[in-house]
């Protein structure tokens, strides 16, 4: 799909390097592979969503196939998915040591346990959790919050 090249991301890595006052480059300047690896690096929207497509498994996937009207359009949906995550995996290295720390690779990213996070949360604020529940906003919660512990 994208093809980079070595020099393509220096010129980022140099103008990140520069000054932290002044943006390394607009959002129109920067390939979007590049911004792509960024949200993924630092686990953000577009991370969240290609997951949210990803999350629900192959079983159900196969059953609104053959019974949805969009089934083959999720499907397809989930092969793209695949194909950005295989990009970002491919790059994620090159990139992370330049831009740490505020970007990490794509498997720490994933090992996220989901489980320590909440007990994490918990422990700093109790009922916070079974409000959480109740509400349905524990996964985002969760995922920023553990996006906060990798900042410190």
């Amino acid at each position: 799909m994208y093809d980079i090249k070595e020099e393509d991301y220096e010129g980022v890595v140099d103008q990140s390097r520069l000054s932290t006052t002044k943006e390394s480059s607009s959002l129109q300047t920067q390939l979007p592979v590049l911004e792509l690896l960024k949200d993924f690096m630092s686990g953000k929207t577009v991370f969240r969503n290609i997951m949210s497509i990803l999350l629900p498994g192959v079983n159900s996937i196969v059953a609104e196939r053959s019974s949805q009207i969009h089934g083959q359009y999720l499907e397809n949906a989930v092969q793209l998915s695949l194909e950005i995550i295989i990009l970002v995996l491919e790059k994620d290295l090159l990139l992370s040591d330049y831009w740490r720390p505020l970007y990490q690779p794509l498997d720490i990213i994933l090992s996220h346990d989901h489980n320590q996070i909440v007990a994490l949360l918990d422990s700093r604020m109790v009922g916070l959790v079974q409000l959480l529940l109740k509400s349905n906003a524990s996964n985002s919660l969760i995922e920023d919050y553990a996006a906060c512990l990798e900042a410190r």
